[in-house]
């Protein structure tokens, strides 16, 4: 059973796992956390005005810092991450990479013996060919390609949210509703999601610390109030990327009561509430679009888990309601639009319909 203040994490097994993450578990680029160690930090020069960095070949990399293939698609993940950090640090007009070239590098080490004893004789070496067009040029036409990790392998976490809307009857209903949810109807929300909708994807595969295949889901453990996200979404994103840095499959990443829905005083009941469910996406960049639009496509299967449950607590899904699935920094819009109109419904008995019990 879940914990109030640590979600459990389970990790080895199969690299290869056909995942949801199911768990108590943006948008927004992988961060590096460690700009300060190299080789991913070496060659980079900041004018005040314009980003100059170097750029490494596989076989420069391999003679400069040794490795095989994979660890060079690490590095230019890593390399990547850091000048996208110091990008957004100091908005430079002007972006320019220098291609490395080990030949040149040696001739300007000879020429200026200072260089040897610099911090960074990377960076000075840039600067000095920066200063040089006609050099530039030259070493442009000597390295004219230009290496990346492709997109199916580029480690991203994006948070979304499910904004659902629910008729609930009473003050002691909408404290019920701040619960955390039962991990068994997590898990065979999670289980369900998989064998109907997710698999036709690609299996995930993390092969290693910043590069992966496929995508996987991690569920929150509590509906959240939509006016409360400001800053949730980034603590999830970083915690989900620092357990798959670990190495780690998380199984819940629980989400703390002060995040709840709350009961407030001047309410009348039954009232109508937008609670949303945070749901966080890992994976390739190529597959967590795809698996968020598979996972926004099943209300199906979202109602079908939690009418039941809803139901118990005193409150319901809204029939006239929508449910959405939209980055989690949204959520606040999102909920305006599925509660826009709705009056409160009055009939609280647990319905079961039989068009409840099919998924499409």
């Amino acid at each position: 059973m879940p914990h109030e203040t640590n979600g459990s994490h389970v990790g080895g097994g199969e690299p290869r796992t056909r995942l949801l993450f199911a768990a108590k578990g943006a948008v927004g680029a992988v961060r590096d956390d460690d700009v300060g160690y190299k080789p991913w930090t070496s060659g980079i020069v900041w004018d005040g005005e314009t980003l100059v960095f170097v750029t490494y070949g596989p076989e420069e990399f391999r003679v400069l810092w040794g490795g095989g293939v994979d660890e060079y698609n690490d590095f230019l993940v890593r390399r990547r991450q850091v000048i996208a950090y110091h990008r957004g640090s100091w908005s430079p007009s002007r972006m320019v990479p220098i291609p490395f070239d080990m030949e040149d590098f040696e001739r300007w080490l000879s020429e200026n013996p200072s260089g040897r004893t610099c911090g960074d004789r990377h960076r000075e070496w840039a600067l000095s060919v920066f200063m040089d067009a006609g050099k530039l040029a030259l070493l442009r036409a000597r390295h004219p390609l230009s290496y990346c990790v492709p997109e199916y392998e580029t480690l991203e976490v994006r948070v979304y949210a499910w904004s659902i809307a629910v008729t609930v009857r009473d003050r002691d209903s909408m404290k019920r509703m701040g619960r955390r949810l039962p991990l068994t109807l997590i898990e065979r929300y999670g289980k369900e999601l998989i064998s109907r909708s997710l698999c036709r994807l690609p299996l995930f595969e993390r092969l290693s610390s910043c590069r992966v295949r496929g995508a996987g889901v991690i569920l929150a453990d509590r509906f959240v109030a939509p006016e409360r996200t400001s800053t949730l979404g980034e603590r999830l994103r970083r915690r989900a990327l620092r357990a798959f840095r670990a190495g780690e499959i998380p199984q819940t990443l629980a989400v703390s009561r002060r995040w709840r829905p709350r009961s407030q005083a001047h309410r009348s009941y039954p009232c109508v509430q937008v609670v949303c469910w945070p749901v966080v996406i890992i994976g390739s960049a190529t597959d967590v679009e795809t698996v968020a639009s598979v996972v926004g496509s099943a209300r199906g299967l979202l109602h079908v888990t939690w009418f039941p449950y809803l139901a118990r607590l005193g409150a319901k899904i809204h029939p006239d309601g929508m449910c959405l699935l939209h980055p989690f920094d949204r959520a606040d819009i999102h909920a305006s639009l599925c509660a826009n109109g709705l009056a409160p419904e009055t009939d609280f008995f647990e319905p079961d319909p039989p068009h409840l019990r099919r998924i499409k």
